[in-house]
C-alpha cells in the first residue's frame, strides 16, 4: 500500500542518515574498525591504480647475463643497491631474477663448487614479472604476495625482453 511504503521509506532514510552522522561504520565492520582494519581503500591505493608502471619503472639497472660466473655475481650485488638481479640473456631475453639476501647461503657452501656455478644456476626462472602497462596497484599486490622488493618490467611476451626494474 502506498500510504504506508512512502513513509516507512522516509523514515529507514532519515535513519540511515542519523545513523551514519552518529557511527559511520556499519554493524557488520564495527567490530573490524575497533581493531584498526577498514573494508574502505585507501586514497593512496586507489591513486596507485591510477600510475602505471611505465611512470616509475628505472632503466638504469644492474643486470647480469646467464653466464655470469659465481664471483662475478657476488661481485656485483656487493656493489649495487639494487635487492633484485634480473638474469638476461646476450640478446636482452629475460631469464630469471637473483635476491640478493639469498645469496648469503652461496656464500657459506664448499668453495669448491663455486667455479662451476653460474649466474643461470642461481637465478629464480619463473620470477614474477609485470608490464609497463599494468597499474602500481598491481605491482604492489604481486610484490606483497611474491614477498619481493623489486619486480622486473617485460614486455609480457613468451620470450620476454627485459625493459626495467620497478
Amino acid at each position: 500500500n502506498y500510504t504506508v511504503a512512502l513513509p516507512a521509506m522516509i523514515a529507514t532514510i532519515a535513519a540511515l542518515i542519523v545513523a551514519r552522522q552518529i557511527e559511520s561504520e556499519s554493524i557488520d565492520t564495527y567490530r573490524l574498525a575497533r581493531e584498526g582494519k577498514t573494508l574502505h581503500i585507501a586514497q593512496e591505493r586507489l591513486a596507485l591504480s591510477q600510475i602505471p608502471v611505465s611512470a616509475v619503472m628505472r632503466n638504469d639497472v644492474t643486470t647480469l647475463t646467464e653466464n655470469t660466473s659465481l664471483e662475478d655475481v657476488l661481485r656485483i650485488a656487493g656493489e649495487t643497491s639494487q635487492a633484485t638481479l634480473p638474469v638476461v640473456t646476450t640478446e636482452g631475453i629475460f631469464r630469471g631474477t637473483i635476491v640478493t639476501r639469498d645469496l648469503l647461503a652461496l656464500l657459506i657452501r664448499d668453495k669448491e663448487v663455486s667455479p662451476l656455478i653460474n649466474a643461470f644456476d642461481i637465478c629464480i626462472p619463473h620470477a614474477p614479472t609485470i608490464r609497463p602497462d599494468a597499474s602500481l596497484d598491481v605491482a604492489l599486490d604481486l610484490m606483497e604476495s611474491e614477498g619481493v622488493d623489486e619486480i622486473p618490467v617485460t614486455d609480457g611476451k613468451p620470450e620476454s625482453r627485459f625493459l626495467a626494474i620497478v
